[in-house]
């Protein structure tokens, strides 16, 4: 077993020096000097392990530091007296530890020291360098922690080669020794840090390009200080410049006419408590002189004073001889703009002038400076307005933009035009500095001239433009001079200017004979000198034109001919027009002959009948030939041609295999796309498509062009006319296309009229066989009911064998086919009123006698007198369609019943209830005769999946199931039903006819008449819970997949409801008990207390609260871990389970705390052999995870209604007995009885509730009023925290706040108080009372907090206060318990500006040496001293000694616990003017003293406040 001893009983000894001898302290002293006297923190734990290894005969000896929160490591540093021992060093060197895991983590984690009597012994969870230490022979082991103010700072472990038992004076020397040296190693640890960081400033300080200096101070500014960065700008190194031997100084190398400057401006801004900048000269050691830049700010001694500089200097020279090149370009720039005609000027992105050249006088009428700080968009035009923001804004967008003009008004009031250029002189980084240079010059007068010149020109463009001939005119030698734009768009030019300088060689539209031609012509006009009028002229172009030309010489002044004038004009029209009328007139007449001809169309024409036809559109047309092609019925998908005239020289193509026949999807697809949409094919060999050029381009057809124009009959395309031109290729012109549409419609017309006879012979052959094959009944009866036609298929709908039998049989229809009597009677009247009957449906007989479903339409036929002569109609079988809308039906009553249902489970909580009315809902709703409700789950015996009835409905009639053996607890298996439970468990429902089922389904099912069945599967999540079935006893029914899928729905409902319910439980359970153990949580048990009180009342019976508490349970829970602690819970709550009698209540109360409740008691010795019971199960030992564990349980028992008659007292009583049983010694019971509220068991009780105090926000704070009666005014107001606890009720702060002290609780709880009175204060300064102060009590343990003073700071800042609105009271012996260390303190607090104050001085050691170094600022007289005045002459004496004492050291004086008029007026009369107590005011709640303070804050007198009763503490 493990061999190691808690030193749990040594911790309150390790600062009693009376447990360790003479040499202890000795050593103790030794270790102290010699680590502290240590070069680095490694050093310093080199020398710790060697003294403690040599002088305490352990013979190795190593650090373990904290790498995390959670993580040890070796610090590589350790001790061996032997050297083999120091292999086991360097390979533990390589481990690390988590946090409360191995020797050191544990030690880590508890902060408590451990003794290893013998390693060898140890299980490798409790040692894991067993097997290591074995290695080397290492046997007992201890290991001690480093702490300081309650931190582990780090781990010391300690081996010898012999097994030893824990010595508890060595351990406890070695456990003084570590508590001793924690400071110290601390500070060698934080001496380490600062050592690296300084030398990584260095290196940062030597980086920097410039100088970082350190000076003395007055008079000379000396420097003491230069970083490396001397040498590169000065070429000085740091020895040349610093030290009283050194060659020269810094002040030498300044410029001496800088000198006095930058000594000035230093000492302007030392006296006005600034940082100073200044630039100056340096003469460096190569006698260049360089501008540098230096800022500085001053070194303070303790007292304020200015004891020397520190600061940077960098080079500028390069900024300065850009800034002396920059002004002198500025001087010569400035000149040349004063001397410009133009203006110049200078603005800013917003437009706004910073600069205008004296050249604004003569140009605008303005001076520069009525200009500058204007902006020139108030001048513009505006009309010129728009276009000169856009053109800038563009400028700032491109930075440079073409020159612009615009209208500037001048100061007369006329506007000036001015063009202007601009660009961007800087570019800043701001954007706003960024400055525009502008240069503007007058051109007025040349905008007015070419404004005339412009208008002048317009005029005779706009004559020469609006004539419609083409006028030119040209020089002598055929260069053109001129034209309009009518003439210069006819030869393919743009407008007249690009014509000008050109000949007829040079135009784009004329050809070299064309040229020569007019220039002929010119030369003849110009020689005769005579004009040449109306020559009609034929010009070969792509447009064939007629033009009519005239000339005419141009004559100088001396009537020199000197050009030619010529006038053209197009007259193509006139005679085309002329020619079009003939050819129309032509065609017309085709058209009527055609027409004529086609009258006769029958099936006899051929193609000589066709081609007589179609010879005068040929002739007509010119066209070489003339073909029709048609669309057959029996070729849908060709175009077949059916006749072709041919011109006598051209060779006819009719026949012949390329051209007799087209597939409409080949080579002309796309002529027939176009066909198809009533457009024409109007083409030229080289348009046709690609295929059609070969066949049609080539011989025999050679076709040049083509006109092909659509057959539409009966609005679809049939077939085409077309027209070929093998002489030349020519477009057919739109008028031609028109005419000859006619006649393509005229062929269209024929064609349909001889195709509609021909349908018309066809359609009667081929009713007959629609008649006869019709898959609907057709007839036609008598008006009497008799059939007198039918077709086949009516006899096969009425089951006979052919319509003459069903015409024989059937005589009267009316008595013979109809099931309802006076169907066929009102079939007849709505046939007769509205002409039609459409889809009348009636149930008939068929020829069997089976009923079958009908629908039929029909009409009356009527003879040439209107008389009724009979009906017609057709019939269909509609009898599937109506089973169809049967099943609709069902399923609508389903989905509605299924709504319901669904709403149901929604709206009602209750699930038990609600589900025997969702199965009425749902039987009802599908016509079920039974609808029931099964729940699946394993037998009690076997485990066999099983199945039991739960909820059934069924109709009136049908027998109930519910109450039959055979549903109830069945296994599966025993009834041959596997096959159902396999199908729920794969989500399948199973349906059918019984009859189809296996024989055990069968004979299970039939036990209840049921013959048809559906069941569907129920889950909960993904498990089975069961189904819910509809059964059909009455008669066979098929159910449907859809009533089928409806029921998925449901079950998918009704699982989900029972989820809710499980839920719900589940949740009822969680609130009600305890996760871990299972038990009645608090909150259960505050429920059963009360009812059990009540019960006990009625029947006056006794019942007994018990509190257990599991003794010493955390120290298992903190060594072990929690998953120990949380099983060892369980197996103890398993046995105290075990104890208890059968209508006893256990409950866990909280951690290791369990209450019960034991009802019925006759007398307290049944609940003391209930108590005795608990202890002796707990008394043997808990095997967990290896460990043998022994505990044992402290209980405090209280009898109602002897002990308490409520709640809050018997859990008080109980608590308090539970403290009296461990202050006994623990393992034991105590009943309550009234000696136990002693201060020992009420110190427990209180120690125990404290502890969730803070985190229950029990705590409140109350204030209390510091009056200045000379003043007159309420001068601070002192924040007092109160405890008030739901069990213990209000505690007074005497009781908590000492207890709080030990248990290390004051702190948080101060911390908490400081918080909360600052907010508070900040709160009254916003209501007004802005120059309140606040008072706040600090405990001995805050003022040892390193973090106090920046906790404080954080406040302040945090809720907007200033330091002096804080007093700081702090007790004397507080004051004196670390004197150095709070002197310290109270330094740093009143630098940073709050009151310091004694409190309740006089009952400490009041020594005058403390008052002296203590840094207070006022003292508190404690209410010892003032109870008993003016009665008490000694205490006056002493009083008056103190208030004078506190005057001479002019400290400021508060009175405490002043409760009576005549104690105020003593302590007047004594020289105190400030007081706090009862007589002012007793301590208030926030609201109630916000109320004190408007009520007095303005002015504050005695008289104004009644004297309050005496404080009762």
């Amino acid at each position: 077993m493990t061999y190691f001893a808690s030193v749990d009983s040594l911790h309150s000894s390790r600062s009693d020096a009376s447990g360790i001898d003479a040499a202890a302290l000795n050593l103790l002293q030794t270790i102290a000097t010699a680590i502290s006297q240590s070069p680095d923190f490694d050093s310093a734990l080199l020398r710790l392990l060697e003294l403690l290894c040599t002088s305490t005969q352990w013979m190795f000896g190593e650090v373990w530091l904290p790498q995390t929160a959670q993580q040890l490591y070796h610090s590589g540093l350790y001790y061996a007296t032997e050297a083999r021992l120091a292999e086991f060093g360097q390979e533990s060197c390589h481990r690390q530890f988590v946090s409360g895991e191995g020797l050191p983590g544990r030690i880590y984690a508890t902060g408590q020291a451990e003794w290893l009597a013998d390693t060898a012994h140890c299980s490798l969870e409790t040692f894991h360098r067993r097997d290591l230490a074995q290695q080397y022979d290492l046997r007992a082991g201890l290991g001690v922690p480093v702490t300081l103010e309650g931190e582990v700072l780090m781990v010391l472990v300690f081996f010898t080669n012999e097994v030893q038992d824990c010595d508890r004076d060595h351990l406890r020397l070695v456990e003084a020794i570590a508590v001793q040296v924690g400071s110290i190693l601390r500070l060698k640890q934080t001496e380490a840090k600062l050592t690296v960081y300084q030398q990584q400033l260095q290196r940062v300080i030597n980086t920097l390009p410039g100088i970082v200096f350190k000076a003395e101070g007055l008079p000379d500014w000396r420097m003491l200080g230069l970083s490396d960065g001397c040498s590169y700008l000065t070429g000085y190194t740091q020895e040349d410049l610093v030290g009283e031997n050194s060659p020269a100084s810094y002040n030498d190398i300044t410029h001496v006419d800088d000198r006095h400057r930058v000594v000035t401006t230093i000492e302007q801004a030392l006296g006005q408590g600034q940082a100073y900048k200044v630039e100056y000269r340096i003469i460096t050691r190569s006698g260049e002189e360089k501008w540098v830049w230096e800022k500085g700010q001053a070194v303070l001694n303790d007292v304020g004073e200015i004891v020397g500089l520190e600061g940077f200097i960098t080079d500028i020279t390069p900024l300065k001889q850009t800034e002396a090149a920059l002004r002198e370009s500025e001087t010569r720039y400035r000149m040349l703009a004063e001397s410009s005609l133009d203006l110049i000027s200078q603005h800013d992105l917003t437009g706004v002038f910073h600069y205008v050249s004296p050249a604004c006088r003569n140009l605008l009428g303005y001076t520069p400076e009525e200009l500058i700080g204007r902006s020139p968009e108030q001048f513009f035009h505006p009309q010129d307005k728009p276009r000169v923001l856009q053109h800038y804004r563009q400028f700032l967008r491109l930075k440079a933009v073409p020159t612009l003009r615009f209208r500037i008004r001048h100061r007369s009031g006329d506007y000036r035009w001015f063009e202007t250029i601009s660009c961007m002189i800087n570019q800043p980084s701001e954007l706003s500095d960024r400055q525009v240079l502008a240069v503007s010059r007058d051109v007025t007068e040349q905008v007015e001239a070419e404004q005339a010149l412009i208008e002048r020109e317009k005029f005779l463009s706009l004559v020469l433009d609006s004539i419609p001939q083409h006028l030119f005119w040209k020089d002598h030698k055929g260069t053109y001079l001129g034209c309009n734009q009518a003439f210069a768009q006819s030869v393919g030019l743009q407008n007249s200017a690009e014509v000008v300088g050109k000949t007829d060689y040079d135009l784009p539209t004329y050809s070299v004979e064309d040229a020569s031609h007019y220039r002929q012509q010119d030369r003849r006009v110009m020689q005769a000198n005579w004009p040449q009028i109306d020559t009609l002229e034929f010009k070969e172009d792509p447009l064939n034109r007629w033009i009519n030309c005239s000339k005419f010489p141009i004559h100088d002044a001396c009537q020199q001919v000197i050009g030619v004038l010529g006038s053209l004009e197009d007259v193509s029209d006139r005679i085309a027009f002329q020619k079009s009328l003939n050819r129309r007139e032509q065609y017309l007449t085709a058209l009527v002959e055609l027409q004529r001809q086609l009258l006769d169309l029958d099936s006899s024409w051929d193609n000589a009948r066709f081609c007589a036809a179609l010879q005068p559109l040929a002739l007509a047309t010119e066209a070489n030939r003339v073909y029709l092609y048609e669309r057959l019925p029996d070729a849908p998908h060709q175009l077949i041609q059916r006749a072709q005239w041919t011109s006598a020289d051209t060779v006819s193509t009719y026949g012949h295999p390329s051209v007799a026949a087209f597939d409409l999807q080949g080579a002309i697809a796309d002529w027939v796309v176009e066909l198809s949409q009533k457009n024409c094919i109007n083409q030229t060999l080289d348009q046709f498509p690609e295929p059609l050029q070969q066949i049609l381009g080539q011989a025999p057809s050679t076709v040049k062009s083509i006109l092909l124009l659509p057959l539409q009959v009966r609005g679809q395309f049939s077939g085409l006319i077309g027209f070929d031109n093998c002489e030349a290729a020519r477009i057919w012109s739109q008028s031609e296309v028109n005419l000859l549409r006619v006649a393509a419609h005229a062929v269209a017309i024929a064609t349909e009229r001889f195709q509609a006879e021909i349908s018309l012979r066809q359609a009667e052959t081929k009713y007959r066989s629609i008649f006869e094959n019709a898959v609907e009944g057709i007839f036609q009866t008598t008006p009497s009911g008799r059939y007198i036609t039918v077709n086949p298929m009516l006899a096969k709908i009425y089951g006979y064998a052919s319509p003459q039998e069903l015409i024989t049989s059937l005589t009267n229809i009316e008595q013979q086919l109809y099931v309802e009597p006076g169907r066929r009677e009102t079939f007849v009247e709505q046939m007769l009123t509205q002409g039609s009957v459409i889809g009348y449906e009636s149930a008939v007989y068929k020829k069997d006698g089976t009923v079958i479903w009908i629908s039929e339409s029909a009409r009356a036929t009527y003879d040439a007198n209107g008389e009724v002569v009979g009906f017609e109609g057709t019939v269909e079988d509609i009898t599937e369609r109506k089973k169809s809308e049967l099943e609709l039906h069902r399923r609508d009553r389903l989905l509605q019943g299924v709504a319901q249902g669904s709403q149901h489970l929604l709206t009602n909580l209750d699930i038990k209830q609600s589900l025997p009315k969702i199965l009425a809902i749902l039987g009802q709703a599908a016509a079920a005769d039974r609808a029931n409700l099964y729940e699946t789950h394993h037998d009690s015996v076997n485990g066999e999946p099983s199945m039991s009835l739960q909820y059934e409905w069924t109709q009136t009639g049908i027998r109930s199931g519910i109450d039959q053996p055979h549903w109830q607890n069945q296994s599966y298996a025993e009834h041959g039903l596997m096959r159902w439970y396999r199908a729920f468990q794969a989500g399948q429902p199973v349906r059918g006819r019984v009859s189809t089922f296996s024989e055990a389904e069968q004979q299970l099912l039939l036990q209840d008449d049921i013959v048809s069945i559906v069941m569907v599967p129920i889950f909960i999540d993904h498990d089975l819970w069961g189904y819910i079935g509809f059964d059909a006893c009455r008669q066979i029914r098929d159910w449907t997949p859809s009533e089928e899928s409806i029921l998925v729905t449901i079950a998918a409902s009704i699982g989900g409801a029972l989820k809710r319910r499980h839920t719900e439980e589940q949740m009822r359970y969680q609130a009600f008990h305890d996760p871990l153990t299972g038990l009645p949580n608090r909150t259960a048990f505050n429920q059963q207390l009360p009812l059990a009180m009540a019960t006990a009342r009625r029947h006056k019976t006794l019942i007994a609260v018990m509190f257990l508490d599991l003794d010493r349970f955390k120290n298992i829970n903190d060594t072990l871990g929690h998953a120990i602690g949380d099983a060892l819970l369980v197996q103890a709550t398993q046995r105290l389970i075990e104890g208890l009698r059968r209508n006893d209540m256990l409950a866990r109360w909280g951690g290791d705390e369990f209450t019960l409740i034991l009802r019925d008691l006759e007398s307290t010795a049944e609940a003391a052999s209930v108590a005795e019971r608990l202890a002796e199960n707990l008394k043997p030992p808990f095997l967990i995870d290896h460990h043998e564990l022994y505990i044992t349980g402290s209980i405090g028992i209280a009898v109602y209604p002897n002990d308490g008659d409520t709640v809050t007292t018997l859990l008080q009583h109980a608590d308090a007995a539970m403290y009296a049983a461990k202050g006994d010694g623990r393992n034991t019971y105590r009943f309550y009885n009234a000696l136990l509220n002693s201060a020992a068991s009420q110190q427990l009780v209180l120690e125990k509730h404290l502890h969730q105090a803070l985190q229950r926000r029990e705590f409140r704070l109350h204030f209390q009023p510091q009056i200045d009666l000379a003043a007159g005014k309420i001068c601070r107001i002192e924040a007092l925290a109160r405890w008030f606890s739901p069990e213990l009720g209000e505690v007074p702060p005497q009781d908590f706040i000492p207890i709080a002290e030990e248990i290390g609780l004051i702190v948080p709880l101060g911390e908490w108080v400081l918080e909360q009175a600052c907010c508070q204060l900040q709160l009254w300064h916003q209501q007004g009372f802005e120059n309140l102060e606040i008072a706040v009590n600090l405990s001995a343990r805050q003022l040892q907090q390193p973090s106090l003073v920046r906790k404080i700071e954080q406040v302040l800042s945090a809720f907007d206060l200033q330091p002096q609105c804080l007093e700081l009271e702090i007790t004397e012996t507080a004051a004196l318990s670390n004197l150095e260390a709070s002197i310290v303190t109270l330094n740093q607090l009143q630098k940073l500006g709050t009151r310091i104050v004694m409190d309740d001085f006089g009952t400490g050691y009041s020594s005058l040496s403390y008052l002296k170094r203590l840094p207070f600022q006022g003292i508190k007289i404690d209410r010892s001293f003032v109870k008993d005045i003016p009665d008490d002459a000694q205490d006056v004496a002493m009083l008056k000694a103190v208030i004078a004492l506190g005057q001479a050291l002019n400290l400021g004086l508060v009175a405490e616990g002043v409760e009576t008029t005549e104690q105020m007026n003593c302590l007047q009369a004594l020289g105190c003017q400030q007081m706090q107590g009862y007589r002012f005011s007793r301590p208030l709640d926030s609201q109630a003293m916000t109320a004190f303070l408007t009520a007095h804050w303005s002015h504050y007198t005695v008289d104004s406040v009644n004297c309050l009763s005496p404080s009762p503490l």
